[in-house]
């Protein structure tokens, strides 16, 4: 079984997001949004030795560096841009390498610009269903689609 904390943060900034992979004119679209920032988050081991209350201080210290400001003009995203999938994967990376030096573990982060669009980042499956039993049949499903694919080309002599 996971057991995790769900931590909520919000934060102001602007930003011009890339269209069709050209270069923007200076604050062409700009515009700005209330990010939300939802963690899932564990304690490692040796979590007694921590407190939440120190890793929430933390996260909101590293969202404050955004805090009004512009994220096009910023070198985290210089090269990348600043839709809400490349915000989502430098903050995943960021959070997620400042929580492990706390001794907790980040297991999922969600970020949105609005309530109708959640963008992702995890690296572990976590399925949100109403039982622990439809959890596992979940995985598992995924598992065997996984193994099905992976016997598939074995058998093409692909790996």
């Amino acid at each position: 079984m996971l057991e995790y904390y769900k931590h909520k943060y919000y934060f102001n900034a602007e930003h011009s997001p890339d269209t069709n992979n050209r270069p923007l004119l200076d604050n062409e679209k700009k515009h700005s949004h209330t990010f939300q920032i939802v963690l899932y988050v564990g304690a490692s081991d040796t979590a007694g030795q921590h407190l939440f209350g120190d890793m929430d201080h933390s996260v909101r210290e590293y969202l404050s560096q955004y805090e009004g400001g512009y994220l096009n003009d910023m070198p985290q995203f210089s090269g990348s841009g600043t839709n809400i999938e490349d915000i989502g994967e430098v903050f995943y990376e960021d959070l997620k390498k400042q929580m492990k030096d706390r001794g907790f573990r980040l297991y999922q982060l969600e970020i949105s610009e609005n309530p109708l669009c959640v963008y992702i980042v995890s690296n572990r499956i976590m399925l949100h269903t109403r039982s622990d039993r439809e959890s596992r049949q979940g995985i598992e499903n995924i598992l065997a689609q996984k193994k099905k694919l992976l016997n598939m080309m074995d058998c093409e002599g692909g790996m």
